[in-house]
């Protein structure tokens, strides 16, 4: 099975960078910019599968906790609590 890493202009000008990927994997991705957001929905609508586990998507780049998942609609599921812990 085939795996890639990619970074940040992976997701630049849509999702470009995501052609030809089968499934995407964002592991506890907590922190996404708004725009990766849209991309990685756009592909999803397309047809591209995502598995996301933990917080992915509760933060955005500038360190702000979001209200819900930015991708809450990809998930089909919203944030009902965090627990960051000390």
């Amino acid at each position: 099975l085939p795996v890639d890493e990619r970074q940040d202009a992976f997701f630049e000008d849509e999702y470009p960078g995501l052609k030809g990927v089968k499934v995407l994997i964002l592991a506890n991705v907590n922190m996404l910019d708004p725009d990766e957001a849209a991309a990685i929905r756009n592909w999803v609508s397309a047809g591209g599968k995502l598995y996301a586990s933990g917080a992915t998507s509760v933060v955005d780049t500038h360190g702000r906790q979001q209200a819900d998942f930015q991708l809450a609609d990809v998930f089909g599921a919203s944030l009902v609590e965090t627990f960051w812990g000390d």
